[in-house]
């Protein structure tokens, strides 16, 4: 885990890992805060899991943190979260969600790629309904979320048999993913 104050626009970065017990986002690296409050920064919470094959403390996802706080004064509060089947959804959710509150005083933007743009998604509909004043969640940063439904739509159809991400795969891994017993047309109500 790392803290690291960024040199060209003094962003902060703190990675943090989604502690099963409670999945609360725990600090690991400068102690336990109660919350986050660095005035003149937004906070954004990036769930980390965008390509299945990296980990929170792989190069690549620290790096593409680096660069969003060179680039942004903010603070980045990286997530992991727990992959399918042993996690089905909507366990993803709440921990983006988790995070979220514990941030508490910032603004805020909820940011994923892929499979983690769409527990920024589902999670920020389910935001919307709670008081979370003084926090402000400014938006949803989406990069080429992963969505789906049992109806296919024209550009799965045209990527079907993609080398490397075709439909039956995806097929799979939305099984795995999903509370056994629904499919990809239910709505996963958080509670």
């Amino acid at each position: 885990m790392a803290y690291n104050r960024c040199r060209k626009k003094g962003g902060f970065q703190y990675i943090c890992d989604s502690v099963k017990e409670g999945r609360f986002p725990q600090l690991t690296t400068i102690g336990t805060l109660q919350s986050l409050s660095v005035p003149g920064y937004s906070a954004i919470c990036k769930m980390c899991r965008g390509r299945i094959h990296f980990s929170i403390a792989s190069t690549i996802i620290h790096e593409s943190c680096n660069h969003i706080c060179s680039e942004v004064p903010s603070i980045v509060v990286a997530l992991d979260y727990g992959l399918a089947p042993e996690n089905r959804l909507p366990s993803q959710y709440h921990d983006m969600i988790d995070a979220v509150l514990w941030i508490k005083n910032q603004t805020c933007y909820l940011y994923g790629v892929s499979c983690s743009g769409n527990i920024s998604f589902n999670s920020a509909l389910k935001l919307l309904n709670k008081k979370l004043e003084p926090l402000c969640i400014n938006g949803a940063i989406l990069n080429q979320p992963l969505f789906g439904g049992k109806m296919r739509i024209k550009s799965e159809m045209r990527l079907a048999t993609d080398p490397f991400f075709p439909l039956p795969v995806i097929d799979v891994l939305w099984d795995f993913a999903l509370p056994k017993g629904t499919d990809r047309d239910m709505f996963f109500p958080i509670g």
